[in-house]
């Protein structure tokens, strides 16, 4: 079974690593990961912190493939890998993600780890 993930990954912390274990138990999992310029317009300037090849180098360790891909090419994205799930925060609304990736993939919703996020850690307002 493949099971995709995607995200910034700018600053990998525990909720993500969260997210890749409860991904790990439906199948092996690919790790789409926004490029920079994705980033930086899903998060604005001074985004993203680490570059695309940094956090790739990053996840590498943590799951079976990674790809790049740029949010607004998703559902292409979704239709070439084919996966079997496509596990993702809370944080995203289902519906949304299902006409993002369209009929094919299950999609599972994880609960955000301790409301941890890039974001947060950078504003310094992770716990």
């Amino acid at each position: 079974m493949k099971v995709l993930i995607n995200g910034c990954f700018d600053i990998l912390h525990r909720g993500h690593l969260h997210l890749i274990n409860i991904a790990w138990q439906y199948g092996d999992v690919i790790a789409a990961v926004d490029t920079d310029e994705s980033v930086r317009e899903l998060k604005g300037p001074g985004r993203p912190v680490n570059p695309l090849a940094v956090r790739i180098s990053y996840l590498r360790r943590h799951v079976r493939q990674t790809i790049s891909f740029h949010h607004n090419n998703y559902r292409a994205l979704v239709e070439k890998l084919k996966p079997d799930y496509i596990i993702t925060g809370d944080d995203h609304d289902y519906d949304d993600v299902r006409q993002l990736a369209g009929d094919g993939p299950e999609i599972i919703l994880v609960p955000r780890y301790n409301d941890l996020s890039t974001t947060r850690i950078i504003n310094g307002q992770a716990h």
